[in-house]
């Protein structure tokens, strides 16, 4: 999908990025047929992915001056950031209101089909406001008080001609390995989706507030983003350093669980993981971005999501045999071993 990137350019890709996870989620709230959501799991989602995120990324290159790039990307962080807020902020309000579902014209909803339905209202918005977005680029070779901006236009090349331009490069292979070297911190990320709730939820009851704690998240990056951003770049830190102490603080997070189960070592679980992340997540995002040859960004894109969706699948396998063996449903606490399993 990252070629077709280049060849559509932003615009239809968000376009095409939004209507597919439009759909995947309408289909998540309203069907029941196993059938159907592996099909849309496998088909409409992953579309919906590779169309959404970086094409965004792609766009803050483009829509943007190298005098404030780092800026831009640190802002751009802080909305992702922020719609991680509100949904959690969704779910919190849907779940008081509906724990024990609701009926609507007759049928039964339960509170996480109506957190569905919402979701495909937010995300169909998105496809809206994808028809207002133009396809241009800021020329970064003349001032930025000018202002100026061109059309862009996307290239006409083969897919076989990009691969083999941009995998004889050694700056994609660099790339790629920087990436890789960070699968490893993003499964902490994809422990706080898979993991992290139905723990809480075993450990302190089915009403504990794990989506509250899990908002700190969002908040600590949506603010705090921008400002690490001014501090690394008034103390002159270089990429290797912001990489290595970003991660190496997001890593060391969960050792907050191991130290403490309770409220306090959750929150602190949260709070480091974020405050690593406001680091090293930003710089990644701008590296890759900026490494990728003009117009042939889809494939170097495609590097940079790598992590997050590798992390995926071992994490995936991990937490389900991790929680079934330290942190079992519907046992005593004292047969629970939760901080050996973090």
């Amino acid at each position: 999908f990252r070629f077709v990137i280049d060849r559509l350019g932003v615009r239809r890709s968000m376009l095409l990025g939004c209507t597919c996870s439009t759909l995947y989620r309408a289909i998540c709230g309203l069907s029941s047929s196993r059938q159907l959501m592996w099909f849309a799991t496998m088909t409409v989602a992953p579309m919906g992915a590779a169309f959404g995120v970086p094409v965004l990324a792609l766009a803050v290159r483009r829509y943007t001056h190298r005098e404030n790039r780092a800026f831009a990307f640190s802002f751009f962080y802080s909305m992702l950031c922020l719609g991680c807020l509100l949904g959690s902020v969704l779910i919190n309000i849907v779940r008081d209101m509906m724990m024990d579902g609701a009926v609507i014209l007759g049928v039964k909803i339960s509170w996480m089909r109506m957190v569905l339905g919402l979701c495909t209202l937010c995300t169909f918005y998105t496809v809206i406001a994808a028809l207002f977005v133009r396809d241009i680029q800021i020329l970064s070779d003349l001032p930025l008080k000018d202002r100026e901006y061109c059309k862009f236009k996307p290239g006409t090349f083969t897919v076989r001609e990009t691969v083999k331009e941009i995998v004889g490069q050694a700056k994609f292979w660099r790339l790629a390995a920087v990436t890789g070297i960070f699968i490893g911190v993003r499964m902490t990320f994809r422990h706080v989706d898979a993991t992290f709730p139905k723990y809480f939820i075993r450990t302190y009851g089915p009403q504990a507030p794990f989506e509250i704690i899990l908002a700190i998240n969002p908040i600590v990056e949506m603010i705090g983003t921008p400002l690490m951003t001014g501090l690394l770049l008034k103390w002159k830190t270089t990429l290797t350093q912001k990489l290595l102490w970003g991660s190496f603080i997001s890593g060391i997070s969960v050792f907050a669980l191991s130290i403490w189960e309770s409220y306090l070592g959750a929150v602190m679980f949260v709070l480091v993981l974020s405050l690593g992340d406001t680091i090293w997540s930003p710089t990644l995002y701008e590296f890759s971005t900026m490494a990728a040859i003009e117009g042939k960004e889809g494939m170097y894109l495609a590097i940079t999501m790598a992590p997050m969706y590798l992390a995926a699948l071992p994490v995936g396998l991990i937490s389900g045999w991790a929680l079934a063996t330290f942190c079992p449903q519907n046992v005593p606490a004292e047969e629970r071993r939760s901080q050996l399993m973090w």
